[in-house]
């Protein structure tokens, strides 16, 4: 184990939390020791008083086990949507007719995918408040130990980081020049998607992600690819429909001492 210890820091968490917060390492998830965990968990209880640790693995009783005996507890699973651009038949399909994958309360000229300039403030706050207000079905919401209004500030500092990191690319998706849904991308990784509440639900997830597509193969890459949460049934249903197949379902466990 590195250092000797089965922990290793979540900055980004411990910012978003406002707690120290560390993940289960791999090391520890190969070869889970019941006692060693135990220590870790007391040191950091010495060192902090309160902190979070999250841990994420495939599927195994012996390591459930192990975690749930010592105060974790099972939050989400999830699994890893991945596609092949150039076998995609609804990408090729979209690519022929777009507006066909609009609702026909919708007219294809009053529709728009940009890149987000991060240099226009006003466009980068409605991507911060889409991601504040779109997000109801990940982990920490879904966590009775985390309270709303954090799991909600958490996709906001989460856009934060990734608008910092110059090689995401944001597409914004326009409805008459007014932002209403994003996706943060980076190479082949889907990385973060959402919708204004108002326009959540209204059919227009099968064009933004396969506008999305369109570029990322535009770009010459060859695949797309993500991991989402299975309790988000929307969203894996647009994945199936588009045509997206399903891999390496994990398991992820919280643990608070507070």
């Amino acid at each position: 184990m590195p250092d000797g210890g089965c922990l290793k820091p979540l900055p980004w968490e411990t910012r978003n939390l406002g707690i120290a917060s560390f993940a289960v390492n791999d090391a520890f998830l190969e070869r889970p020791d019941e006692r060693l965990l135990k220590e870790c968990l007391a040191r950091e209880a010495d060192a902090h008083g309160s902190f979070f640790v999250q841990a994420r693995f495939k599927t195994d009783t012996g390591i459930s086990r192990v975690l749930e005996k010592n105060g974790f507890y099972f939050v989400e699973a999830t699994v890893c949507p991945h596609s092949n651009l150039s076998k995609n038949g609804q990408l090729r399909t979209f690519a022929i007719d777009p507006a066909s994958f609009l609702p026909a309360r919708y007219a294809l000229a009053d529709i728009e995918r940009v890149s987000l300039d991060r240099n226009d403030s006003a466009r980068c706050d409605a991507v911060r408040q889409i991601a504040g207000e779109s997000f109801s079905d990940d982990r920490f919401h879904a966590d009775y130990n985390c309270e709303q209004s954090v799991a909600d500030r958490r996709f906001v500092y989460w856009v934060d980081d990734l608008m910092a990191d110059p090689g995401v690319v944001f597409d914004v998706m326009l409805l008459k020049e007014r932002p209403i849904a994003f996706m943060a991308r980076k190479s082949e990784d889907l990385i973060l998607a959402g919708f204004a509440r108002k326009y959540a639900g209204a059919g227009l997830g099968d064009f933004l992600w396969l506008s999305v597509l369109r570029q990322l193969k535009e770009a010459g890459l060859n695949q797309a690819r993500t991991l989402i949460s299975v309790r988000n049934i929307l969203v894996l249903n647009l994945y199936a429909r588009l045509g997206f197949k399903f891999r390496d379902p994990c398991a992820t466990f919280h643990y608070w001492k507070r």
